[in-house]
């Protein structure tokens, strides 16, 4: 009824209606229909432009700018809010591993409490250990003719393994030694490894 009722009003459409029915009839006659057709139709100076699929229209760009409003500022809050927790990685401090000598093999123990490093003086290699959050180097292995050939941590960080080797490349030998010191020992092996 309502597009209807626009037509009337603002078309000067000739309607008429019969109003003795619940639901209302609308008609027009069709010479009335020519006779308006012919005389050039009327045009609105205003024509609603949002029929009943404007409503949806207007609706959905609504939604659209309210999305966007939204997603602006969330970016803005992100970029703005002073986070003071710094991401992984993002501020990193690097120390000086040793300044008494030339580091050679080195190792961090897996939960990252520990770093081993042999250090070379003098043509003599020692063995030494640091907690990670302090600048202090613990000595395990005193300066000696040997080389070092690999170190590393067991699982639980509590052990410090390395294989020592003569300067002139000849036999390796694998030990033991708690990560903050302690009497070195020679694991038992079920075989030689190393045998040739």
């Amino acid at each position: 009824m309502r597009t209807v009722r626009r037509w009337e009003s603002e078309l000067d459409l000739p309607v008429h209606r019969r109003q003795h029915t619940r639901r209302g009839i609308v008609y027009a006659y069709e010479s009335e229909l020519d006779t308006w057709w012919k005389a050039g139709r009327k045009r609105p100076e205003k024509v609603n432009q949002t029929p009943a699929g404007g409503g949806r229209l207007l609706m959905l760009a609504t939604s659209v700018a309210g999305v966007l409003l939204l997603a602006g500022g969330y970016f803005a809050w992100e970029r703005f809010r002073g986070n003071t927790a710094s991401p992984p990685f993002e501020i990193i401090r690097t120390t000086t591993l040793t300044g008494a000598g030339r580091s050679g093999k080195a190792a961090i123990s897996p939960d990252g409490r520990y770093i081993a490093h042999s250090v070379v003086t003098s043509g003599q290699q020692s063995l030494w250990v640091r907690r990670a959050d302090t600048l202090y180097d613990i000595e395990l292995v005193p300066p000696g003719p040997v080389r070092y050939v690999g170190i590393t941590f067991s699982p639980d960080s509590e052990t410090l393994y390395y294989i020592t080797g003569a300067p002139d490349g000849g036999r390796s030998i694998l030990y033991r030694i708690p990560a903050m010191g302690g009497p070195t020992q020679k694991p038992q092996l079920a075989h030689n490894i190393f045998a040739e």
